[in-house]
């Protein structure tokens, strides 16, 4: 029977003292032996260890070297012929025993619908991807099922632009423009009206 060749993968350290599998691994007498670093980016980016240090001195200590390329382990692979296994794969599996459980299964509620008070109507939205006019766009709050909004701020760029342009354009009430003494939740005046559309 030809002498085994031995591939040995390794990714922190070349443990020469301690490692159970490289102990294995030349105990079989192998023909050839090729100790093989594995790049990993966890220990290289993440841990703080001064480890590749001694993957190094401990691969030149047997005459390997650090790396070896992924190319050259599957060129390596079919040199090591079939892997014998060491035990046969079984025929039938034994029989798992009881396997029903006696519990009754709690049914958890279904309404987590915490909006559903705000709203009107049913929500429509996410009954399909394309929404509920089927063209993808941002649902309103009629669509939501959400009354209209009753505040007199409306969102959008050009409603911003527009109402920023009307501000400059009273160069009195830009330049003496002071905050009111307003509580921030009022919204008329706004108690920052200006820098909002700044």
């Amino acid at each position: 029977m030809p002498k085994p060749r031995v591939i040995y993968w390794f990714r922190t350290d070349l443990r020469l003292h301690d490692s159970t599998a490289l102990e294995a691994a030349l105990d079989l007498n192998p023909e050839a032996f090729w100790p093989i670093w594995i790049w990993d980016p966890h220990y290289v980016y993440c841990a703080r260890e001064g480890h590749y240090g001694a993957v190094t001195n401990s691969s030149r200590k047997i005459g390997g070297k650090p790396t070896m390329s992924i190319g050259q382990v599957q060129t390596a692979g079919p040199k090591i012929g079939e892997i014998s296994r060491p035990i046969p794969a079984p025929k039938s599996l034994p029989d798992p025993g009881e396997t029903t459980l006696d519990f009754t299964q709690e049914i958890p509620k279904q309404d987590l619908d915490f909006n559903s008070k705000e709203r009107k109507h049913d929500d429509k939205s996410y009954e399909k991807i394309s929404g509920p006019n089927g063209d993808f766009a941002v649902p309103t709050l009629e669509e939501l099922g959400f009354p209209p909004a009753t505040t007199p701020h409306r969102g959008r760029e050009t409603l911003a632009l527009s109402s920023f342009s009307k501000i400059i354009a009273d160069e009195k009430y830009t330049a003496t423009f002071e905050k009111p003494k307003t509580v921030p939740t009022d919204f008329s005046p706004s108690p920052l009206r200006l820098s909002l559309c700044t």
